[in-house]
């Protein structure tokens, strides 16, 4: 709720991935997050947020924040050309806040 809540305005998608969606080491306390962002914030500005996040999901979860971010664009470029990372997080990443990976790649 509280990453919403910082970054509604900006981030079109917020994708969990990796290890922990996987359940594939229930001992690893690393989050991967893929944060997909309109063009109206830079990445800076997203850290900046996203700073004040880390330690409160640290705090209450004891979960370190990994995150990557791509704009909705970058995103989707990427993913047509097949790149390996991107390709994981639409494999194994399930969408927490708002577009779909269908909605993100213009397939619906």
């Amino acid at each position: 709720k509280r990453l919403r809540k910082e970054l509604s305005m900006y981030v079109e998608s917020a994708i969990l991935y990796g290890d922990s969606v996987m359940k594939r080491d229930a001992h690893d306390t690393t989050v991967d997050l893929c944060l997909v962002v309109n063009s109206r914030i830079t990445e800076q500005e997203i850290r900046s947020h996203l700073d004040i996040i880390t330690p409160l999901a640290w705090k209450r979860y004891g979960a370190k924040l990994q995150t990557v971010i791509f704009t909705e664009t970058d995103f989707v470029r990427r993913a047509k050309r097949g790149q390996d990372s991107v390709q994981t997080i639409i494999k194994e990443g399930q969408v927490i806040s708002g577009k779909t990976f269908r909605e993100l790649l213009g397939l619906s």
